[in-house]
């Protein structure tokens, strides 16, 4: 490499004729006077540096040259100007006196193919753009995604001219239907991006290291612009200087216009001993998006409205642009006049890009409002009155409550499995409009904003429309002809759950058909959220059963109800695991019940559902009343050829007292379920009203010589119930045989009775007080007064009918009053002829006949065979209903 010594005040070094496929590199040393400063120039000497068939540019060098200042040239002449205005002993600042000028410089050519920072490697050459006739500096760039662009300073990767200002023009012009390009320049290696932002005189003080913005970059004014079109008057991403890491600027369209301007004087101070680079290299990106995307800001307006008629529920996401200072992002949200807004932030994330900002973050730089109403609806008249609530407001310091664990797991594809965010975590609008204003104080390019926002439009109403003005109880009635099929399911509302607040879900479903109808459901689709509940078969009733194991579950319950009153459950489910499930009513009317317990502030809809189909099919109900009540009664379960055809064969029995205060007390002859004398396979099971499972299993026998007894309450040591409600029982009839569901039946004799507690506690007189004078003492409960003495045995032991106690209820008074009276005279009259008889006749002893004995008791109602079971002593089992239910299992 030859080198050139300094002698002349005055002296110009010009390089020259090398090769076009060559490159030549100046390096120079030495020392060109003080530097005074950027404005004021160089006063005692400088040096020029200029290239043939380029415009002249009037910046110099001068001050100490130390460390390696290279300057790679563009075209085969390279000429360096010096010149001396100053004697040598010329005293500057604080009386020190200055070095005499001295200069070295080496030159040397390289091959194009050598270059590679600036030109790359082939096949990956760079496209440096076109440069611009009669430009120093000026290039285009086009269609960038089908070649490698780089932006680059003048002469990089070396010394860049001074006094210049460059303009970089990108532009896409690659049409790609109903998308939009937007352009990027980014430079992610810090080595390659060295625009000079600070002084190296000692007056100066210590700088911050790194990229600098805006006013930090007018002490050198060596700075890069960056604005969003292809002009100046275009809005303004950023202005960098410094030396690290370039972050990313991206367009709201197809150009982007890159401005690099230096001043007038500089020194030609390297900041090591090492060679580096100067000046900066940009790699540019080109992202086409669609064009209805909310990515990024159409027409440089940063509005998006969001309809609920488009979207019911999805994700809005910061622009990818880069927005400039002083501008704003709205985000207007249109529901429909039933629908509520909920939105809440699964990410909101403030980025510094620049060294600037990690330490000043306690600025409210960029702020978030959020507004129940539309703000800034430029569809809106002008001057047309808005409605407005601010709901929040957020800063740098103070950010918005976030949601993350959706963002996290649906990016790791588990977004299924994580629980819904709360109304902690969100923002709810009482109304249909909601408005989120994102501003920008400070440009993203500098310090980015990064968030994704959620937002649903809520149905207050639960997908279809409630019946009786509940909150989300449906029914669906046969007419008869055109009404015969349709479907139910859970409300599809957020509000009803527990991320509205609640805690508990309870919706009907009913399903009435025409007289000669029945209903049929299929259960399709049944979701829970819940693990503590499982559907097992109840082994009496061979019908489906929820079995809980925790306080928080879902279930389905399928009733029938025979009477308008009166519901018959007829099966259970909370879980999917026996779906789908079938089920043909026995009457005209059927209702679903779904019902959620203990839901928390994270559960939805998507957690709690049910999906059930039903129809209308022709078929006759049983129209035989198979309701009982009064104070006594029998029912007759008779030996039939049972079949489906028979609609009433199947129907449940109903027992009601007359006094809803009074309990039911019956006996059948058989056994116990459980007794091992049990060997018919019919089974009679008692329910409680609204209780799926039995509350007692009996085997009925006609033949047998036992009686088994049953009450519908249990005592406590007070004599009251520790039941209430006992004053109906639902009877039916069932087989355990798999192959004959129809039982054989009977004839089955079933008696029962109203009764009450024989004995009461008193608590004022603090003791036991008699309840009744119709009392039973074998069972120590009271009969009703009209079945005393009514020539029908009601208690077992036919104490009822004594004559003792029935007598003088069979003679009518009014006889009696006469005769007594008849009796009196006819007894004065029988004395005074007694009277005249003994005087007349002697003593005589006489003999007083025996008075017959009565019956105690006519023919009793329970027995066709005179009561032999009864009066042989032959009451096997007597039973107290104290409902706790008989669940005999088998878990599927």
């Amino acid at each position: 490499m030859p080198t050139l010594q300094w002698s002349d005040p005055h002296a110009r070094h010009t390089l020259t004729e090398h090769k076009a496929e060559e490159l030549s590199c100046v390096v120079f040393f030495g020392s060109l006077g003080d530097f005074f400063s950027y404005n004021s120039g160089c006063p005692q000497g400088w040096m020029q540096i200029s290239e043939r068939d380029r415009p002249y540019s009037d910046g110099y060098w001068c001050g100490d040259g130390k460390g390696f200042n290279i300057y790679y040239s563009e075209t085969s002449t390279v000429t360096l100007t010096l010149k001396q205005f100053i004697p040598m002993d010329y005293i500057h600042f604080e009386n020190l006196f200055q070095a005499p000028f001295k200069f070295r410089l080496s030159y040397k050519t390289l091959r194009l193919e050598q270059a590679v920072l600036r030109y790359g490697r082939h096949p990956a050459s760079k496209n440096r753009g076109e440069l611009a006739p009669g430009s120093l500096c000026d290039r285009f760039f086009t269609n960038c995604d089908e070649h490698r662009c780089a932006v680059q300073s003048p002469n990089y990767p070396g010394m860049y001219p001074r006094h210049i200002t460059c303009h970089y023009i990108l532009r896409q012009t690659r049409y790609v239907p109903y998308s939009r390009p937007l352009i990027s320049v980014v430079q992610k290696n810090r080595l390659k991006f060295n625009v000079k932002d600070r002084s190296a005189l000692p007056s100066q003080g210590i700088f911050p290291q790194g990229l600098q913005i805006w006013n930090s970059c007018d002490l050198v004014h060596d700075f890069l612009m960056i604005y969003d079109g292809n002009s100046t008057d275009a809005p303004l991403l950023l202005k960098v200087c410094g030396s690290g890491e370039m972050p990313l600027v991206t367009s709201t369209g197809s150009e982007m216009l890159v401005v690099f301007t230096t001043s007038r004087f500089d020194e030609p101070t390297s900041e090591s001993f090492m060679p580096r680079k100067m000046g900066f290299e940009l790699d540019v990106k080109v992202n086409y998006l669609d064009m209805d995307s909310q990515r990024f800001a159409r027409n440089r307006q940063c509005v998006f409205h969001i309809f609920s008629s488009n979207n019911r529920t999805g994700d809005v996401t910061s622009v990818i642009n880069s927005q400039p200072r002083n501008s704003t992002c709205v985000y207007l949200f249109h529901g429909e006049p039933h629908e509520v807004i909920w939105i809440h932030f699964r990410k909101y994330e403030i980025l510094p890009k620049l060294g600037h900002y990690t330490v000043n973050l306690t600025e409210c730089i960029n702020p978030l409002f959020i507004y129940e109403g539309n703000l800034y609806d430029t569809r809106l008249p002008y001057n047309a009155p808005q409605k407005i609530t601010k709901l929040a407001d957020h800063c740098t310091t103070r950010p918005p409550p976030m949601c993350a664990r959706e963002y996290r797991y649906s990016r790791q594809g588990l977004a299924s499995g994580v629980k819904s965010c709360t109304r902690n975590e969100s923002y709810i609008a009482n109304g249909s409009k909601m408005t989120v204003v994102q501003f920008y104080n400070e440009s993203t390019a500098a310090l980015g904003m990064d968030f994704v926002l959620r937002y649903e439009f809520v149905n207050t109403r639960p997908g279809y429309r409630p019946s009786n003005d509940s909150k989300c109880d449906q029914e669906a009635i046969s007419d008869g002809y055109s009404h015969r099929t349709g479907r139910f399911f859970a409300p599809l509302t957020s509000v009803l759950y527990g991320r509205w607040g609640h805690t508990h879900l309870k919706c009907q479903y009913r399903l009435l058909a025409a007289a000669d109808e029945v209903v049929r459901i299929t259960i399709t689709k049944f979701r829970t959220a819940s693990r503590y509940c499982y559907t097992t078969i109840n082994n009496f009733t061979g019908s489906y059963d929820c079995e809980t194991h925790g306080r928080r579950f879902a279930s389905l319950i399928v009733s029938e109800y025979p009477w308008n009153d009166i519901e018959v459950p007829r099966l259970c489910t909370c879980d999917d695991k026996v779906l789908p499930i079938r089920y043909e009513s026995r009457s005209r009317e059927l209702r679903l019940k779904f019902d959620v317990s203990n839901m928390d502030d994270t559960h939805d809809f998507y957690d709690f559902m049910f999906e059930a189909q039903y129809e209308f099919i022709k078929k006759m109900s049983c129209k035989r009343e198979q309701r009982f009540q009064g104070t006594s009664g029998e029912i007759v379960f008779h030996h039939l050829n049972i079949s489906d055809e028979r609609p009433c064969n199947n129907y449940p029995w109903l027992l009601q007292t007359s006094d809803s205060r009074k309990s039911i007390y019956f006996r059948i002859r058989g056994y116990d379920h459980l007794d091992r004398n049990c060997t018919s396979t019919t089974r009679l099971l008692i329910f409680k009203v609204g209780r799926l499972r039995p509350v007692g299993v009996l085997c009925p026998d006609p033949y047998s010589k036992n009686v088994v007894e049953l009450f519908s309450f249990a005592w406590r040591g007070s004599g009251a119930l520790e039941e209430q409600s006992t004053d109906k029982l639902v009877l039916e009839v069932t087989s355990r045989d798999q192959k004959n569901l129809y039982p054989q039946i009977g004839p089955h004799t079933l008696s029962w009775l109203q009764v009450s507690p024989a004995r009461q506690y008193d608590w004022a007189s603090e003791g036991i007080v008699m309840g009744c004078r119709q009392e039973c003492p074998e069972l120590g409960v009271c009969i009703s007064e009209e079945l005393w003495c009514d020539g029908i045995h009601h208690c077992p032991s036919g104490h009822d009918e004594l004559i003792a106690h029935c007598f003088f209820q069979s003679v009518p008074w009014a006889y009696i009053g006469v005769g007594s009276t008849v009796s009196v005279l006819l007894l004065f009259g029988v004395i005074i002829y007694g009277g005249i008889r003994l005087r007349s006749a002697g003593k005589k002893k006489t003999r007083s006949p025996t008075i017959p004995t009565l019956p105690t008791a006519s023919e009793s109602l329970f027995s066709s065979d005179k009561d032999a079971a009864e009066r042989d002593g032959h009451v096997s089992s007597t039973y107290s209903l104290d409902y706790s239910e008989m669940d005999y299992v088998t878990t599927l």
